[in-house]
């Protein structure tokens, strides 16, 4: 009687295996294979997290030390459809306030006010801000430039206080 309880055993673990092991192989493979699905709590793909806007150095794709609009909008585009959730290429106000950070009131972006903010909307606010960070108009904005701006952190993603 013990032996066919010992077999049932690891025939029912050898079949359960899988399904506890499925989850923890798919995440790694995603990782390995370079997904861009968004980071969970801990970095792993495919979980319910983003991943978190990037800091300056991250930004400064061709490393001059100076952010150009192409930089900063290719990150914005980035962070746009990210919290996109339900794809219809624009944000609402619920998929807007999960942006993290300090970011412009939503009703201030939202140029046409039916309470959506369109990539077209962000790029607009995103020129003047830009233009009026941009001290000495030479089209990118250094460090000090950003450092100048009354909403700068030293923490926070430069992109949050030029789109967001």
């Amino acid at each position: 009687m013990y032996f066919y309880m010992k077999r049932f055993a690891v025939v029912i673990f050898v079949f359960l295996l899988p399904y506890f092991t499925a989850p923890v192989s798919a995440a790694g493979s995603a990782i390995a294979a370079g997904s861009n699905a968004p980071a969970g709590p801990a970095g792993v793909a495919g979980g319910s997290g983003v991943a978190a806007p990037k800091s300056f150095q991250e930004l400064d794709t061709n490393k001059d030390g100076k952010l150009s609009r192409e930089e900063l909008d290719r990150e914005a585009v980035r962070i746009f459809n990210e919290y996109d959730r339900n794809r219809d290429g624009s944000l609402e106000r619920g998929e807007y306030e999960k942006v993290p950070g300090e970011k412009t009131k939503f009703e201030e972006l939202d140029a046409d006010k039916n309470g959506k903010l369109s990539i077209e909307e962000l790029r607009r606010a995103a020129k003047d801000r830009f233009d009026r960070q941009d001290r000495n108009a030479d089209g990118v904005l250094s460090e000090e430039e950003l450092r100048s701006s009354p909403r700068y952190h030293p923490q926070a993603a430069p992109l949050l206080g030029i789109y967001f």
